[in-house]
């Protein structure tokens, strides 16, 4: 037997809390059996402990390669039987917040044209009988300026079609949430929609950052009533808190705001603004952490998590679909000309850039040095296609998110931990 590659460790006042990125299994074990594992006397660790980390895979068979499973693994995620499509009905926006990337298009929104076209692409899509789920994500710009009128009704003729079918469809929507209306909420429930929704640390910044255009109302008094009002409806929101070193330390008054919301259907995500860096904040992102899985809420922090594979882009199946029909495969940079990758055609069928669609398919995220000896790989596969795709392998490092997070090895494995046992419990 030998130590599994992926193991990481951290010492508690109880002991040395194991964590396998590869299984995201846990275990407590005692600073003598950690002794042993580190200097690998496997044999003279005690029976019944020995058997418990077998079970777990943190002790595994000398013949075991785990790379190579790893390998298989990200080929099989990567070519699965899921349609990722993701629709952009508007460039336009309601707010104006400073650190987003995107160019807004005023008055942008989804033509009778477009939306039949999208329509007899997911036609032609679930025809395929390789393909048994089709998952569809809102994004933009805002994606609900005009869901009623233009979003709803096609997303519903979808739903209506692929479950003939007797296929699976799923919904997510990223908005920022400000015009969600109580007639909307029926709808989404029908859709059984799920949302990413973002907040710009407490309420005072908030306010700065999302001033809605032509209005004097505040926005963070909306935002909090529509979580509410969504939660209660049964959606399950991703709530991503986009901070920096001046907000980080008005964050946990988010909580008071959300004492009555039901935890089991929110998951905070922390990101740091990408403009910004680690200077000087009086708190730590371990602090803020801490504080939200205190008070039950569950909490994720950088993109680590098993998913098979860096980043959607990557699958050959998968497309996102601008409100004209222009066709990308990241997300992550401006919906232009230049960063486009093909056209949806009326028929339904798209005209793929081929040149640049081969070169970004060719890409094995994690095919590197760096990546091949890191035990988060199971967590992350690499920086994503489209950053290889500008920098280059040689530029793997810089793009690493181990480069940026603003935390030890020890402090991320007690978080991961603690987060566990919130889920635990949810789900007891």
């Amino acid at each position: 037997m030998k130590s599994s590659n992926y193991n990481l460790y951290s010492k508690t006042n109880k002991g040395i809390i194991c964590f396998n990125t590869k299984t995201e299994n846990f275990g407590l074990i005692p600073d003598t059996v950690y002794e042993l594992i580190k200097n690998n006397l496997l044999t003279e660790i005690p029976q019944s402990i020995y058997n418990k980390l077998t079970d777990l895979e943190f002790l595994i068979d000398d013949n075991r390669d785990e790379y190579h499973e790893i390998v298989k693994k990200y080929n099989s995620k990567i070519n699965d039987n899921i349609y990722n499509l993701i629709l952009i009905p508007s460039l336009d926006c309601n707010v104006r917040c400073w650190y987003c990337f995107e160019k807004q298009i005023k008055g942008s929104r989804l033509n009778k044209r477009t939306q039949d076209a999208i329509f007899r692409h997911v036609q032609n899509i679930m025809q395929n009988d390789n393909i048994e789920t089709l998952i569809i994500d809102l994004f933009g710009g805002e994606p609900l300026l005009h869901f009623e009128e233009d979003v709803f009704p096609l997303l519903s003729k979808i739903k209506e079609h692929v479950e003939s079918l007797h296929k699976r469809v799923a919904f997510f929507t990223i908005t920022n949430g400000l015009c969600i209306s109580d007639n909307m909420l029926p709808k989404f429930k029908e859709l059984n929609t799920a949302f990413q929704i973002s907040i710009d640390g407490y309420k005072d910044v908030y306010n700065k950052v999302k001033k809605i255009q032509g209005s004097n109302e505040e926005p963070y008094e909306i935002i909090i009533e529509v979580i509410k009002k969504l939660t209660n409806c049964g959606a399950s929101i991703n709530l991503r808190i986009n901070y920096d070193d001046k907000t980080i330390d008005h964050i946990e008054g988010i909580i008071q705001d959300l004492k009555d919301v039901d935890r089991t259907k929110i998951l905070i995500h922390l990101e740091r603004i990408w403009q910004t860096k680690q200077i000087n904040s009086s708190k730590s992102i371990k602090n803020i952490i801490d504080t939200f899985l205190a008070n039950g809420f569950r909490v994720s922090y950088m993109n680590f998590f098993d998913r098979g594979f860096s980043c959607k882009a990557s699958k050959p199946n998968q497309s996102a679909i601008s409100y004209n029909g222009d066709v990308y495969k990241c997300t992550g940079r401006d919906f232009t000309d230049k960063m486009k990758d093909g056209v949806l055609l009326e028929n339904g069928n798209i005209n793929w850039f081929n040149e640049k669609l081969d070169n970004r398919l060719s890409i094995i995220t994690y095919e590197n040095d760096l990546c091949k000896r890191c035990k988060y790989l199971p967590l992350c596969y690499g920086p994503c296609c489209q950053k290889q795709l500008e920098g280059g392998i040689d530029q793997v490092k810089k793009y690493c998110q181990l480069e940026y997070i603003e935390m030890s090895e020890d402090e991320y494995v007690l978080f991961r931990f603690n987060d566990a046992l919130i889920k635990n419990n949810f789900n007891a």
